[in-house]
Parts: C-alpha cells; sequence; structure tokens
C-alpha cells in the first residue's frame, strides 16, 4: 500500500512537471521572448516619433488608445491636438529639477527613444524618450504602453 501511494505520488509530481515545461517550451517554441517584444514596441515607438517629427500630428493621434483620445483629446481638450501631444512629451529635465512642457511641437529638435521595458508576464510595458528642445534643454519622458484586447498596440497618458 505504502509503495502504491509512493509510485501514485511520484506519477502526479511527474504529471505536473511534465504540463509546467509545455507551458513553457511553448512560450519558448513561438519566439515570444521579453527582447522581442521590446523590438517590437521600440519601432512602434520610433513610427510615433517620426510622425512628431515630420508634423503629422493627426497621424499620431492613431497611437493612442481611442478612449483615452475621446476622453483627453476629443473633450477634455476640445480638440487641441499639440497640446496634447506637448503634454504627452511632457517630462523632467535631465537634472530633476524642473518638468518641461514644450510650448510648441516644433520646439523639438530630437526625440530618441532610450529604453524599452516589457513585462511579459504582467501584461506591461513601459518606454523612455529622451528629448532635445531646440534651445538646448534635454529631458526625459515615461510613456506608458498598453495592448487591447484586440492585441493592438497604443500609448495611453494621465487621465484629467
Amino acid at each position: 500500500m505504502k509503495k502504491t501511494f509512493i509510485i501514485l505520488t511520484a506519477l502526479a509530481l511527474f504529471a505536473n512537471s511534465c504540463t509546467t515545461s509545455k507551458q513553457a517550451a511553448t512560450s519558448q517554441d513561438n519566439g515570444i521572448t521579453n527582447a522581442t517584444v521590446e523590438e517590437q514596441y521600440k519601432s512602434f515607438c520610433q513610427s510615433f516619433i517620426d510622425c512628431i517629427m515630420s508634423g503629422e500630428l493627426e497621424k499620431a493621434l492613431a497611437y493612442f488608445d481611442p478612449g483615452y483620445v475621446k476622453m483627453q483629446h476629443d473633450d477634455f481638450l476640445e480638440g487641441r491636438t499639440s497640446q496634447f501631444l506637448s503634454e504627452f512629451l511632457a517630462g523632467m529635465n535631465l537634472e530633476g529639477s524642473a518638468y518641461v512642457v514644450p510650448e510648441n511641437l516644433t520646439d523639438i529638435e530630437m526625440i530618441i527613444v532610450k529604453d524599452v521595458q516589457v513585462n511579459l508576464d504582467e501584461n506591461e510595458a513601459s518606454a523612455v524618450f529622451e528629448i532635445k528642445l531646440i534651445n538646448g534643454e534635454e529631458y526625459s519622458v515615461n510613456v506608458n504602453l498598453l495592448i487591447d484586447d484586440d492585441n493592438k498596440l497604443y500609448f495611453m497618458g494621465a487621465m484629467g
């Protein structure tokens, strides 16, 4: 009886470890890693930056969650696209002593994607942009990324 219990326990543990290994292997087999996703998210961020730098502001709005655009851009800011994007691209100067909001998007000389962090387990992502203004001031912006139910990537900012 004791021997049967030990064998059944061993089989149960083995079956459980096979299931766990299969789940982990499936994720690896699909090639989904944080590094792969980070590159995709970095490309997404760069495409958004390209819209900003080329003045395609309406096109830049497509990179945001539609509900966020409706609430913040359409309703709260009454469609003021330049203000919406300037506030989204506001951040702390590199010394950490002042909050910077570009007065006009044409004041931005350069934007680079400094870092992208992805946590696949928590379905969270963020990016850091470094921005240089034409007056020489430099600052960084932390932005949040989200994936909707259709696996589409969007930016999400603060509300209110």
